[in-house]
């Protein structure tokens, strides 16, 4: 029986369990740092939050959620590969939410200043992200979910971030140098750790300004947006429902995630004041004019 705990942030424990493997491995342990911000391998010792997933080998595909506790039935193999990390965030997520913890899909660097880069898949935020941290010294907070919090200002403050980064194959010899000694494919992309100077912590960094970022070749376009167009674009990335719900290949069975009205109406209210404080960009081009124009606003905020 493997077993193993972990802690994510504000003191929730996570533990799996498999009646098959006899350790996670790396390659799903970089995939789950990939996904679930803040993971930490360890107990809590006062866990505020529970969350439990049982695997059972099984030929015959199944799920079941009781309470904290999820049973997913099938073989190792396909539940790694396909639905483990998607099915823990889709349920840290709901953790997070209750506790006013908000997991943006987004990157984030820091320099004098720090960026949240804000995109759905493909939009360009890793790779500017990367484009700053290999070309102008910045240093990498969270390569795809970025754990935020309001202070009692409403001021946005960096909680956690996924120290895994994961690219199309065709950016990862992009950026070879910064790449550490562990990386892997998968399907079509590439997860990797940047060697460990690449990395800041980010705990409580405060947010100094937002992109969105448009990667496309011919265009050079620079848009601020106003609070309230702000806050209509940024309200889907900090909610992040487009990953709320996942499907357990296996059994084809659809974990509907939820997010709690009063935590979506406190964001709302909390974000509404951060956007007329700190700049938020939309950015338009090739992908050094984006990383370009990202630090230049970084310098100004």
């Amino acid at each position: 029986m493997f077993s193993k705990d972990y802690t994510l942030p504000k003191n929730a424990a996570l533990r799996i369990e498999s009646d098959e493997i006899a350790s996670l491995g790396k390659e799903s342990e970089m995939l789950l740092r990939a996904h679930l911000p803040g993971l930490e391998e360890g107990a809590p010792s006062r866990p505020s939050q529970h969350i439990k997933l049982r695997h059972q080998q099984s030929d015959e595909p199944h799920f079941k959620q009781i309470g904290d506790s999820l049973l997913v039935g099938d073989t190792w193999d396909n539940l790694s590969k396909r639905d483990l990390q998607h099915l823990l965030y889709a349920v840290a997520r709901e953790k997070f939410l209750k506790q006013g913890l908000y997991s943006v899909h987004s990157a984030c660097v820091s320099n004098d200043s720090t960026i949240l880069i804000v995109g759905h898949s493909g939009a360009g935020k890793t790779s500017t992200a990367l484009e700053l941290v290999e070309n102008a010294n910045w240093r990498m907070l969270s390569g795809n979910k970025t754990l935020v919090s309001f202070d009692d200002k409403s001021a946005i403050r960096v909680e956690a971030g996924t120290q895994t980064i994961t690219a199309p194959k065709k950016f990862g010899d992009s950026y070879a140098a910064s790449i550490g000694i562990d990386s892997f494919e998968y399907g079509e992309r590439v997860a990797f750790l940047l060697e460990p100077e690449r990395y800041l912590s980010a705990s409580e960094q405060p947010i100094g300004a937002i992109v969105i970022p448009r990667i496309q070749e011919g265009v050079r376009e620079v848009n601020e947006f106003g609070s309230r167009t702000a806050l209509h674009k940024l309200i889907p990335f900090f909610l992040d429902r487009v990953n709320a719900d996942t499907i357990i290949t296996g059994s084809n069975t659809l974990y509907l995630g939820k997010t709690p009205e009063d935590k979506a109406q406190e964001l709302a209210e909390s974000l509404k004041v951060a956007v007329s404080e700190i700049p938020v960009f939309e950015v338009s081009g090739p992908l050094g004019f984006i990383a370009e124009t990202a630090a230049s606003i970084a310098d100004r905020s």
